[in-house]
């Protein structure tokens, strides 16, 4: 009894599972988003139970075997990019004075009390940064914090501050329905801007599901169908195995700036166990990653994520874009 009751509980988690990758597909709770590399442990361990003499006799145990087999595969092929060391593509090129620029970023959620803020404020005034991204933002920004020349807000609290300047009104429409989005043109150099993009999405709670997915859909649209340079901010609530996540690097093909880094953990920072690495920094196009680094203030529950880039100024017309892995 004992055993069919276990064999029962590993084909429902890994149908669940399984179900999860389907794109679109609409559950209550997206399993994968909610436990991350924490699934992965638990089909490992149902892997092992399987092979275990009292279960030789049980009927589709190679099936079930094969299914565990290939989710365990899926989130161990997202969890390779992260660790797998990244060359600059442009390492060469920047080599030469005044051919590449350096951008170091900094993107944060606003915290609620004033002792959190002033952590955070003081934690930017020492990283300086060059492009400064804040969610959940009040209507009065944190005191202390430092002055940017360029900005662009939208009304539910997304906010760009930048050193360099900012082309285009920077608040993006994604519907009445939803919070708008914010896509800025920053100027490189004479002859290049960096695509930005911001985007904040839901708790899961209620309806969160269904407008996380009209968030993500439309801002995926003019993602895809540009192949415009740049970075996205992405506060996703959502894990690197997250069909939430993936449409953004198999269709838009961006690369996550945390490959080669390991994988960092984003939200509860409070906590010993409910960690996960739901908010996203991904690049696209001539863009490189020096930096990758998620700064651990107390009591915040997302944690600042601080990510330094270096990009040619000057694009050649033989150079190829990088893709996504």
């Amino acid at each position: 009894m004992r055993k069919t009751l276990l064999l029962t509980l590993i084909w429902l988690s890994a149908i669940l599972s399984a179900a999860n990758l389907l794109p679109n597909f609409c559950l209550e709770h997206e399993i994968n988003r909610n436990l991350g590399c924490y699934y992965l442990a638990l089909h490992l361990l149902s892997l092992v139970i399987l092979f275990l003499p009292a279960f030789e006799e049980a009927r589709f145990r190679k099936c079930l075997a094969l299914l565990l087999l290939a989710l365990c595969g899926f989130y161990l092929v997202r969890l390779y990019a992260l660790y797998v060391p990244v060359e600059n593509p442009w390492a060469s090129v920047c080599q030469k004075p005044g051919a590449c620029v350096k951008l170091r970023t900094f993107f944060a959620h606003v915290p609620k009390t004033e002792d959190e803020q002033g952590a955070l404020v003081q934690s930017i005034t020492m990283e300086s940064p060059d492009l400064l991204v804040l969610v959940d933002t009040p209507a009065n920004l944190p005191a202390g914090l430092p002055t940017y020349p360029f900005q662009a807000r939208t009304a539910q609290g997304l906010v760009l501050l930048s050193r360099r300047q900012i082309q285009g009104q920077g608040e993006f429409s994604l519907g009445q329905d939803v919070p708008g989005a914010i896509m800025a043109e920053v100027v490189i150099g004479k002859k290049r801007t960096l695509q930005i993009s911001v985007i904040d999405t839901y708790p899961l709670r209620g309806d969160a599901l269904q407008k996380n997915k009209l968030i993500t859909r439309r801002i995926l649209t003019p993602l895809k169908h540009n192949d415009r340079e740049g970075v996205l901010f992405a506060s996703l609530h959502a894990t690197h195995f997250s069909n939430f996540y993936l449409p953004f690097v198999w269709a838009a093909k961006f690369e996550n700036a945390a490959n080669g880094f390991g994988l960092w953990h984003t939200w509860g920072g409070t906590s010993y166990f409910k960690r996960f690495a739901v908010d996203h920094v991904l690049v696209r196009g001539f863009v490189a990653v020096n930096r990758y680094e998620v700064l651990r203030l107390p009591g915040m529950a997302h944690m600042p994520v601080v990510v330094e880039l270096e990009t040619p100024l000057e694009v050649k017309s033989a150079w190829v874009m990088p893709e996504a892995e």
